[in-house]
């Protein structure tokens, strides 16, 4: 690592049409300074157009900066309590401050939580009424189409709870295929759409997690909801 380097967001490389070992000038209090741009990074930072130095290339600019915080990366079986005990212990004789900043993610992201599970709640709502009503549309359709045939098969001794299984049964394939085409479809989809939605704040690089699970249930909680109204 070098004092000169620097990592340029996506939106910043775009606009000042700079790639990977392009060298650029950063004005910092009207002080200039020259820096080889060794990274292209995302983030949402000022809507994604920032520049990101190291400590020792502030330093080019104030020799006696120095870091006011720095963020440490725990693995997963590390207990943070424990470790922030254990840092408040090290450095007592110090002013230093250790925040868990977890808590602090948690406490924004907590107060919209609510809101997000009722658009979705919202949006399943809205997708099964469609879908119901496509199906009542669609069995009015068959119904009126086949009366004769319908009359014809009531003559010959079906029962009207055979007639119903009968058009029922024939309309499952459909309905099966439509739901596993529109779960598979929105697990490789959401990915690119969210990049082409967050494009303009700086992220071209989207990998959400995505609950298979909960996508299972959702599919046929609908196949059981269409077969239901059929």
């Amino acid at each position: 690592i070098h004092d000169n380097e620097v990592a340029i967001s996506n939106l910043v490389a775009k606009s000042i049409n700079k790639k990977i070992g392009d060298t650029m000038s950063i004005d910092v209090d009207g002080i200039s300074k020259d820096f080889l741009i060794v990274g292209i990074s995302q983030h949402m930072t000022k809507y994604g157009r920032s520049a990101r130095i190291t400590e020792d290339g502030y330093h080019r600019y104030y020799p006696n900066f120095k870091i006011p915080a720095i963020g440490i990366y725990l693995k997963d079986s590390v207990n943070i309590k424990d470790y922030i005990k254990m840092l408040n212990t090290k450095y007592s004789n110090n002013d230093v401050n250790v925040t868990n900043f977890k808590l602090f993610i948690d406490s924004i992201i907590s107060p919209i939580e609510p809101p997000i599970l009722l658009f979705v709640i919202v949006f399943i709502s809205i997708t099964v009424g469609v879908v119901c009503l496509i199906l009542l549309l669609l069995i009015k359709i068959r119904l009126l189409k086949e009366r004769g045939h319908l009359g014809l098969s009531k003559a010959l001794g079906y029962t009207t709870a055979q007639l119903v299984f009968q058009t029922v049964f024939s309309l499952l394939p459909v309905i099966i295929v439509g739901t596993l085409i529109g779960a598979v479809g929105s697990c490789l989809l959401i990915n690119p759409l969210m990049v082409v939605i967050m494009s303009s704040m700086g992220i071209f690089n989207c990998n959400l997690a995505i609950n298979y699970t909960y996508v299972g249930f959702v599919s046929i909680g609908l196949i059981a909801i269409s077969y239901i109204i059929s």
